[in-house]
């Protein structure tokens, strides 16, 4: 018999999806006519680890004044920098110009946390991290051309406890109001399958590409 994994951070209210500990909001949904989704799964993740708090995604300013100077250095690169809310979207690291969210993280904000980068095994470093309680983001290429990124978290198994699904908050998609997730991939677990194998349900065939683990320190 197989299994469902849903990190403990999140939990599901009266109110809907909130985080465990302080019963704030964690899901951020991305505009229509940007492609930011990579910058809205990544302030997704930081809420739920707490690294911020839904109410910085405002710039509050609560907190002291080296982390709120990193946060709005941070914001700035992600939302005015040399590339804004772009519509291309950011990559998870290795950009030529330092432009992506593991750079932008080190740069701005490694005082307060790390990240770790994963492009070869993607299934099973999202899996170790949702054991471990912590979300992570992960990226899709779509066979046609263009990618899109979310905040896995969750998964499920089969009665071998190879990872079937991925439980992901979906940017892009609707807040979910009765649900941990709101989108879900379908894995292929065949060893000799071809590379957009898996399934992105509502968005079809697509290559799990990579997933960036960000974590707390």
């Amino acid at each position: 018999m197989g299994s469902i994994k849903i990190i403990d951070r999140i939990n599901i209210t009266e109110d809907g999806l909130k985080h465990s500990r302080l019963g704030s909001d964690v899901f951020l949904h991305q505009g229509d006519i940007d492609g930011a989704c990579a910058v809205y799964s990544l302030m997704m993740d930081l809420v739920i680890i707490d690294a911020i708090n839904i109410r910085d995604t405002d710039l509050g300013a609560q907190d002291g004044k080296d982390q709120r100077e990193a946060k709005q250095r941070l914001f700035k690169e992600l939302t005015a920098g040399k590339y804004g809310l772009l519509r291309d979207g950011f990559r998870f690291a290795g950009d030529k110009d330092g432009n992506d969210l593991e750079t932008i993280l080190k740069r701005t904000y490694s005082k307060f946390v790390t990240t770790t980068y994963e492009k070869t095994d993607v299934v099973n470093f999202v899996k170790e991290a949702i054991d471990k309680n912590l979300p992570c983001i992960v990226g899709v290429d779509y066979k046609n051309g263009g990618g899109h990124a979310m905040c896995a978290v969750g998964y499920e198994s089969n009665a071998k406890e190879i990872v079937t699904k991925i439980f992901c908050l979906d940017p892009g998609a609707n807040k979910p109001l009765n649900s941990y997730w709101n989108s879900v991939v379908l894995i292929d677990t065949d060893p000799k399958a071809r590379k957009y194998n898996d399934y992105y349900v509502s968005s079809g065939v697509v290559a799990l590409r990579d997933a960036l683990l960000v974590e707390k320190k």
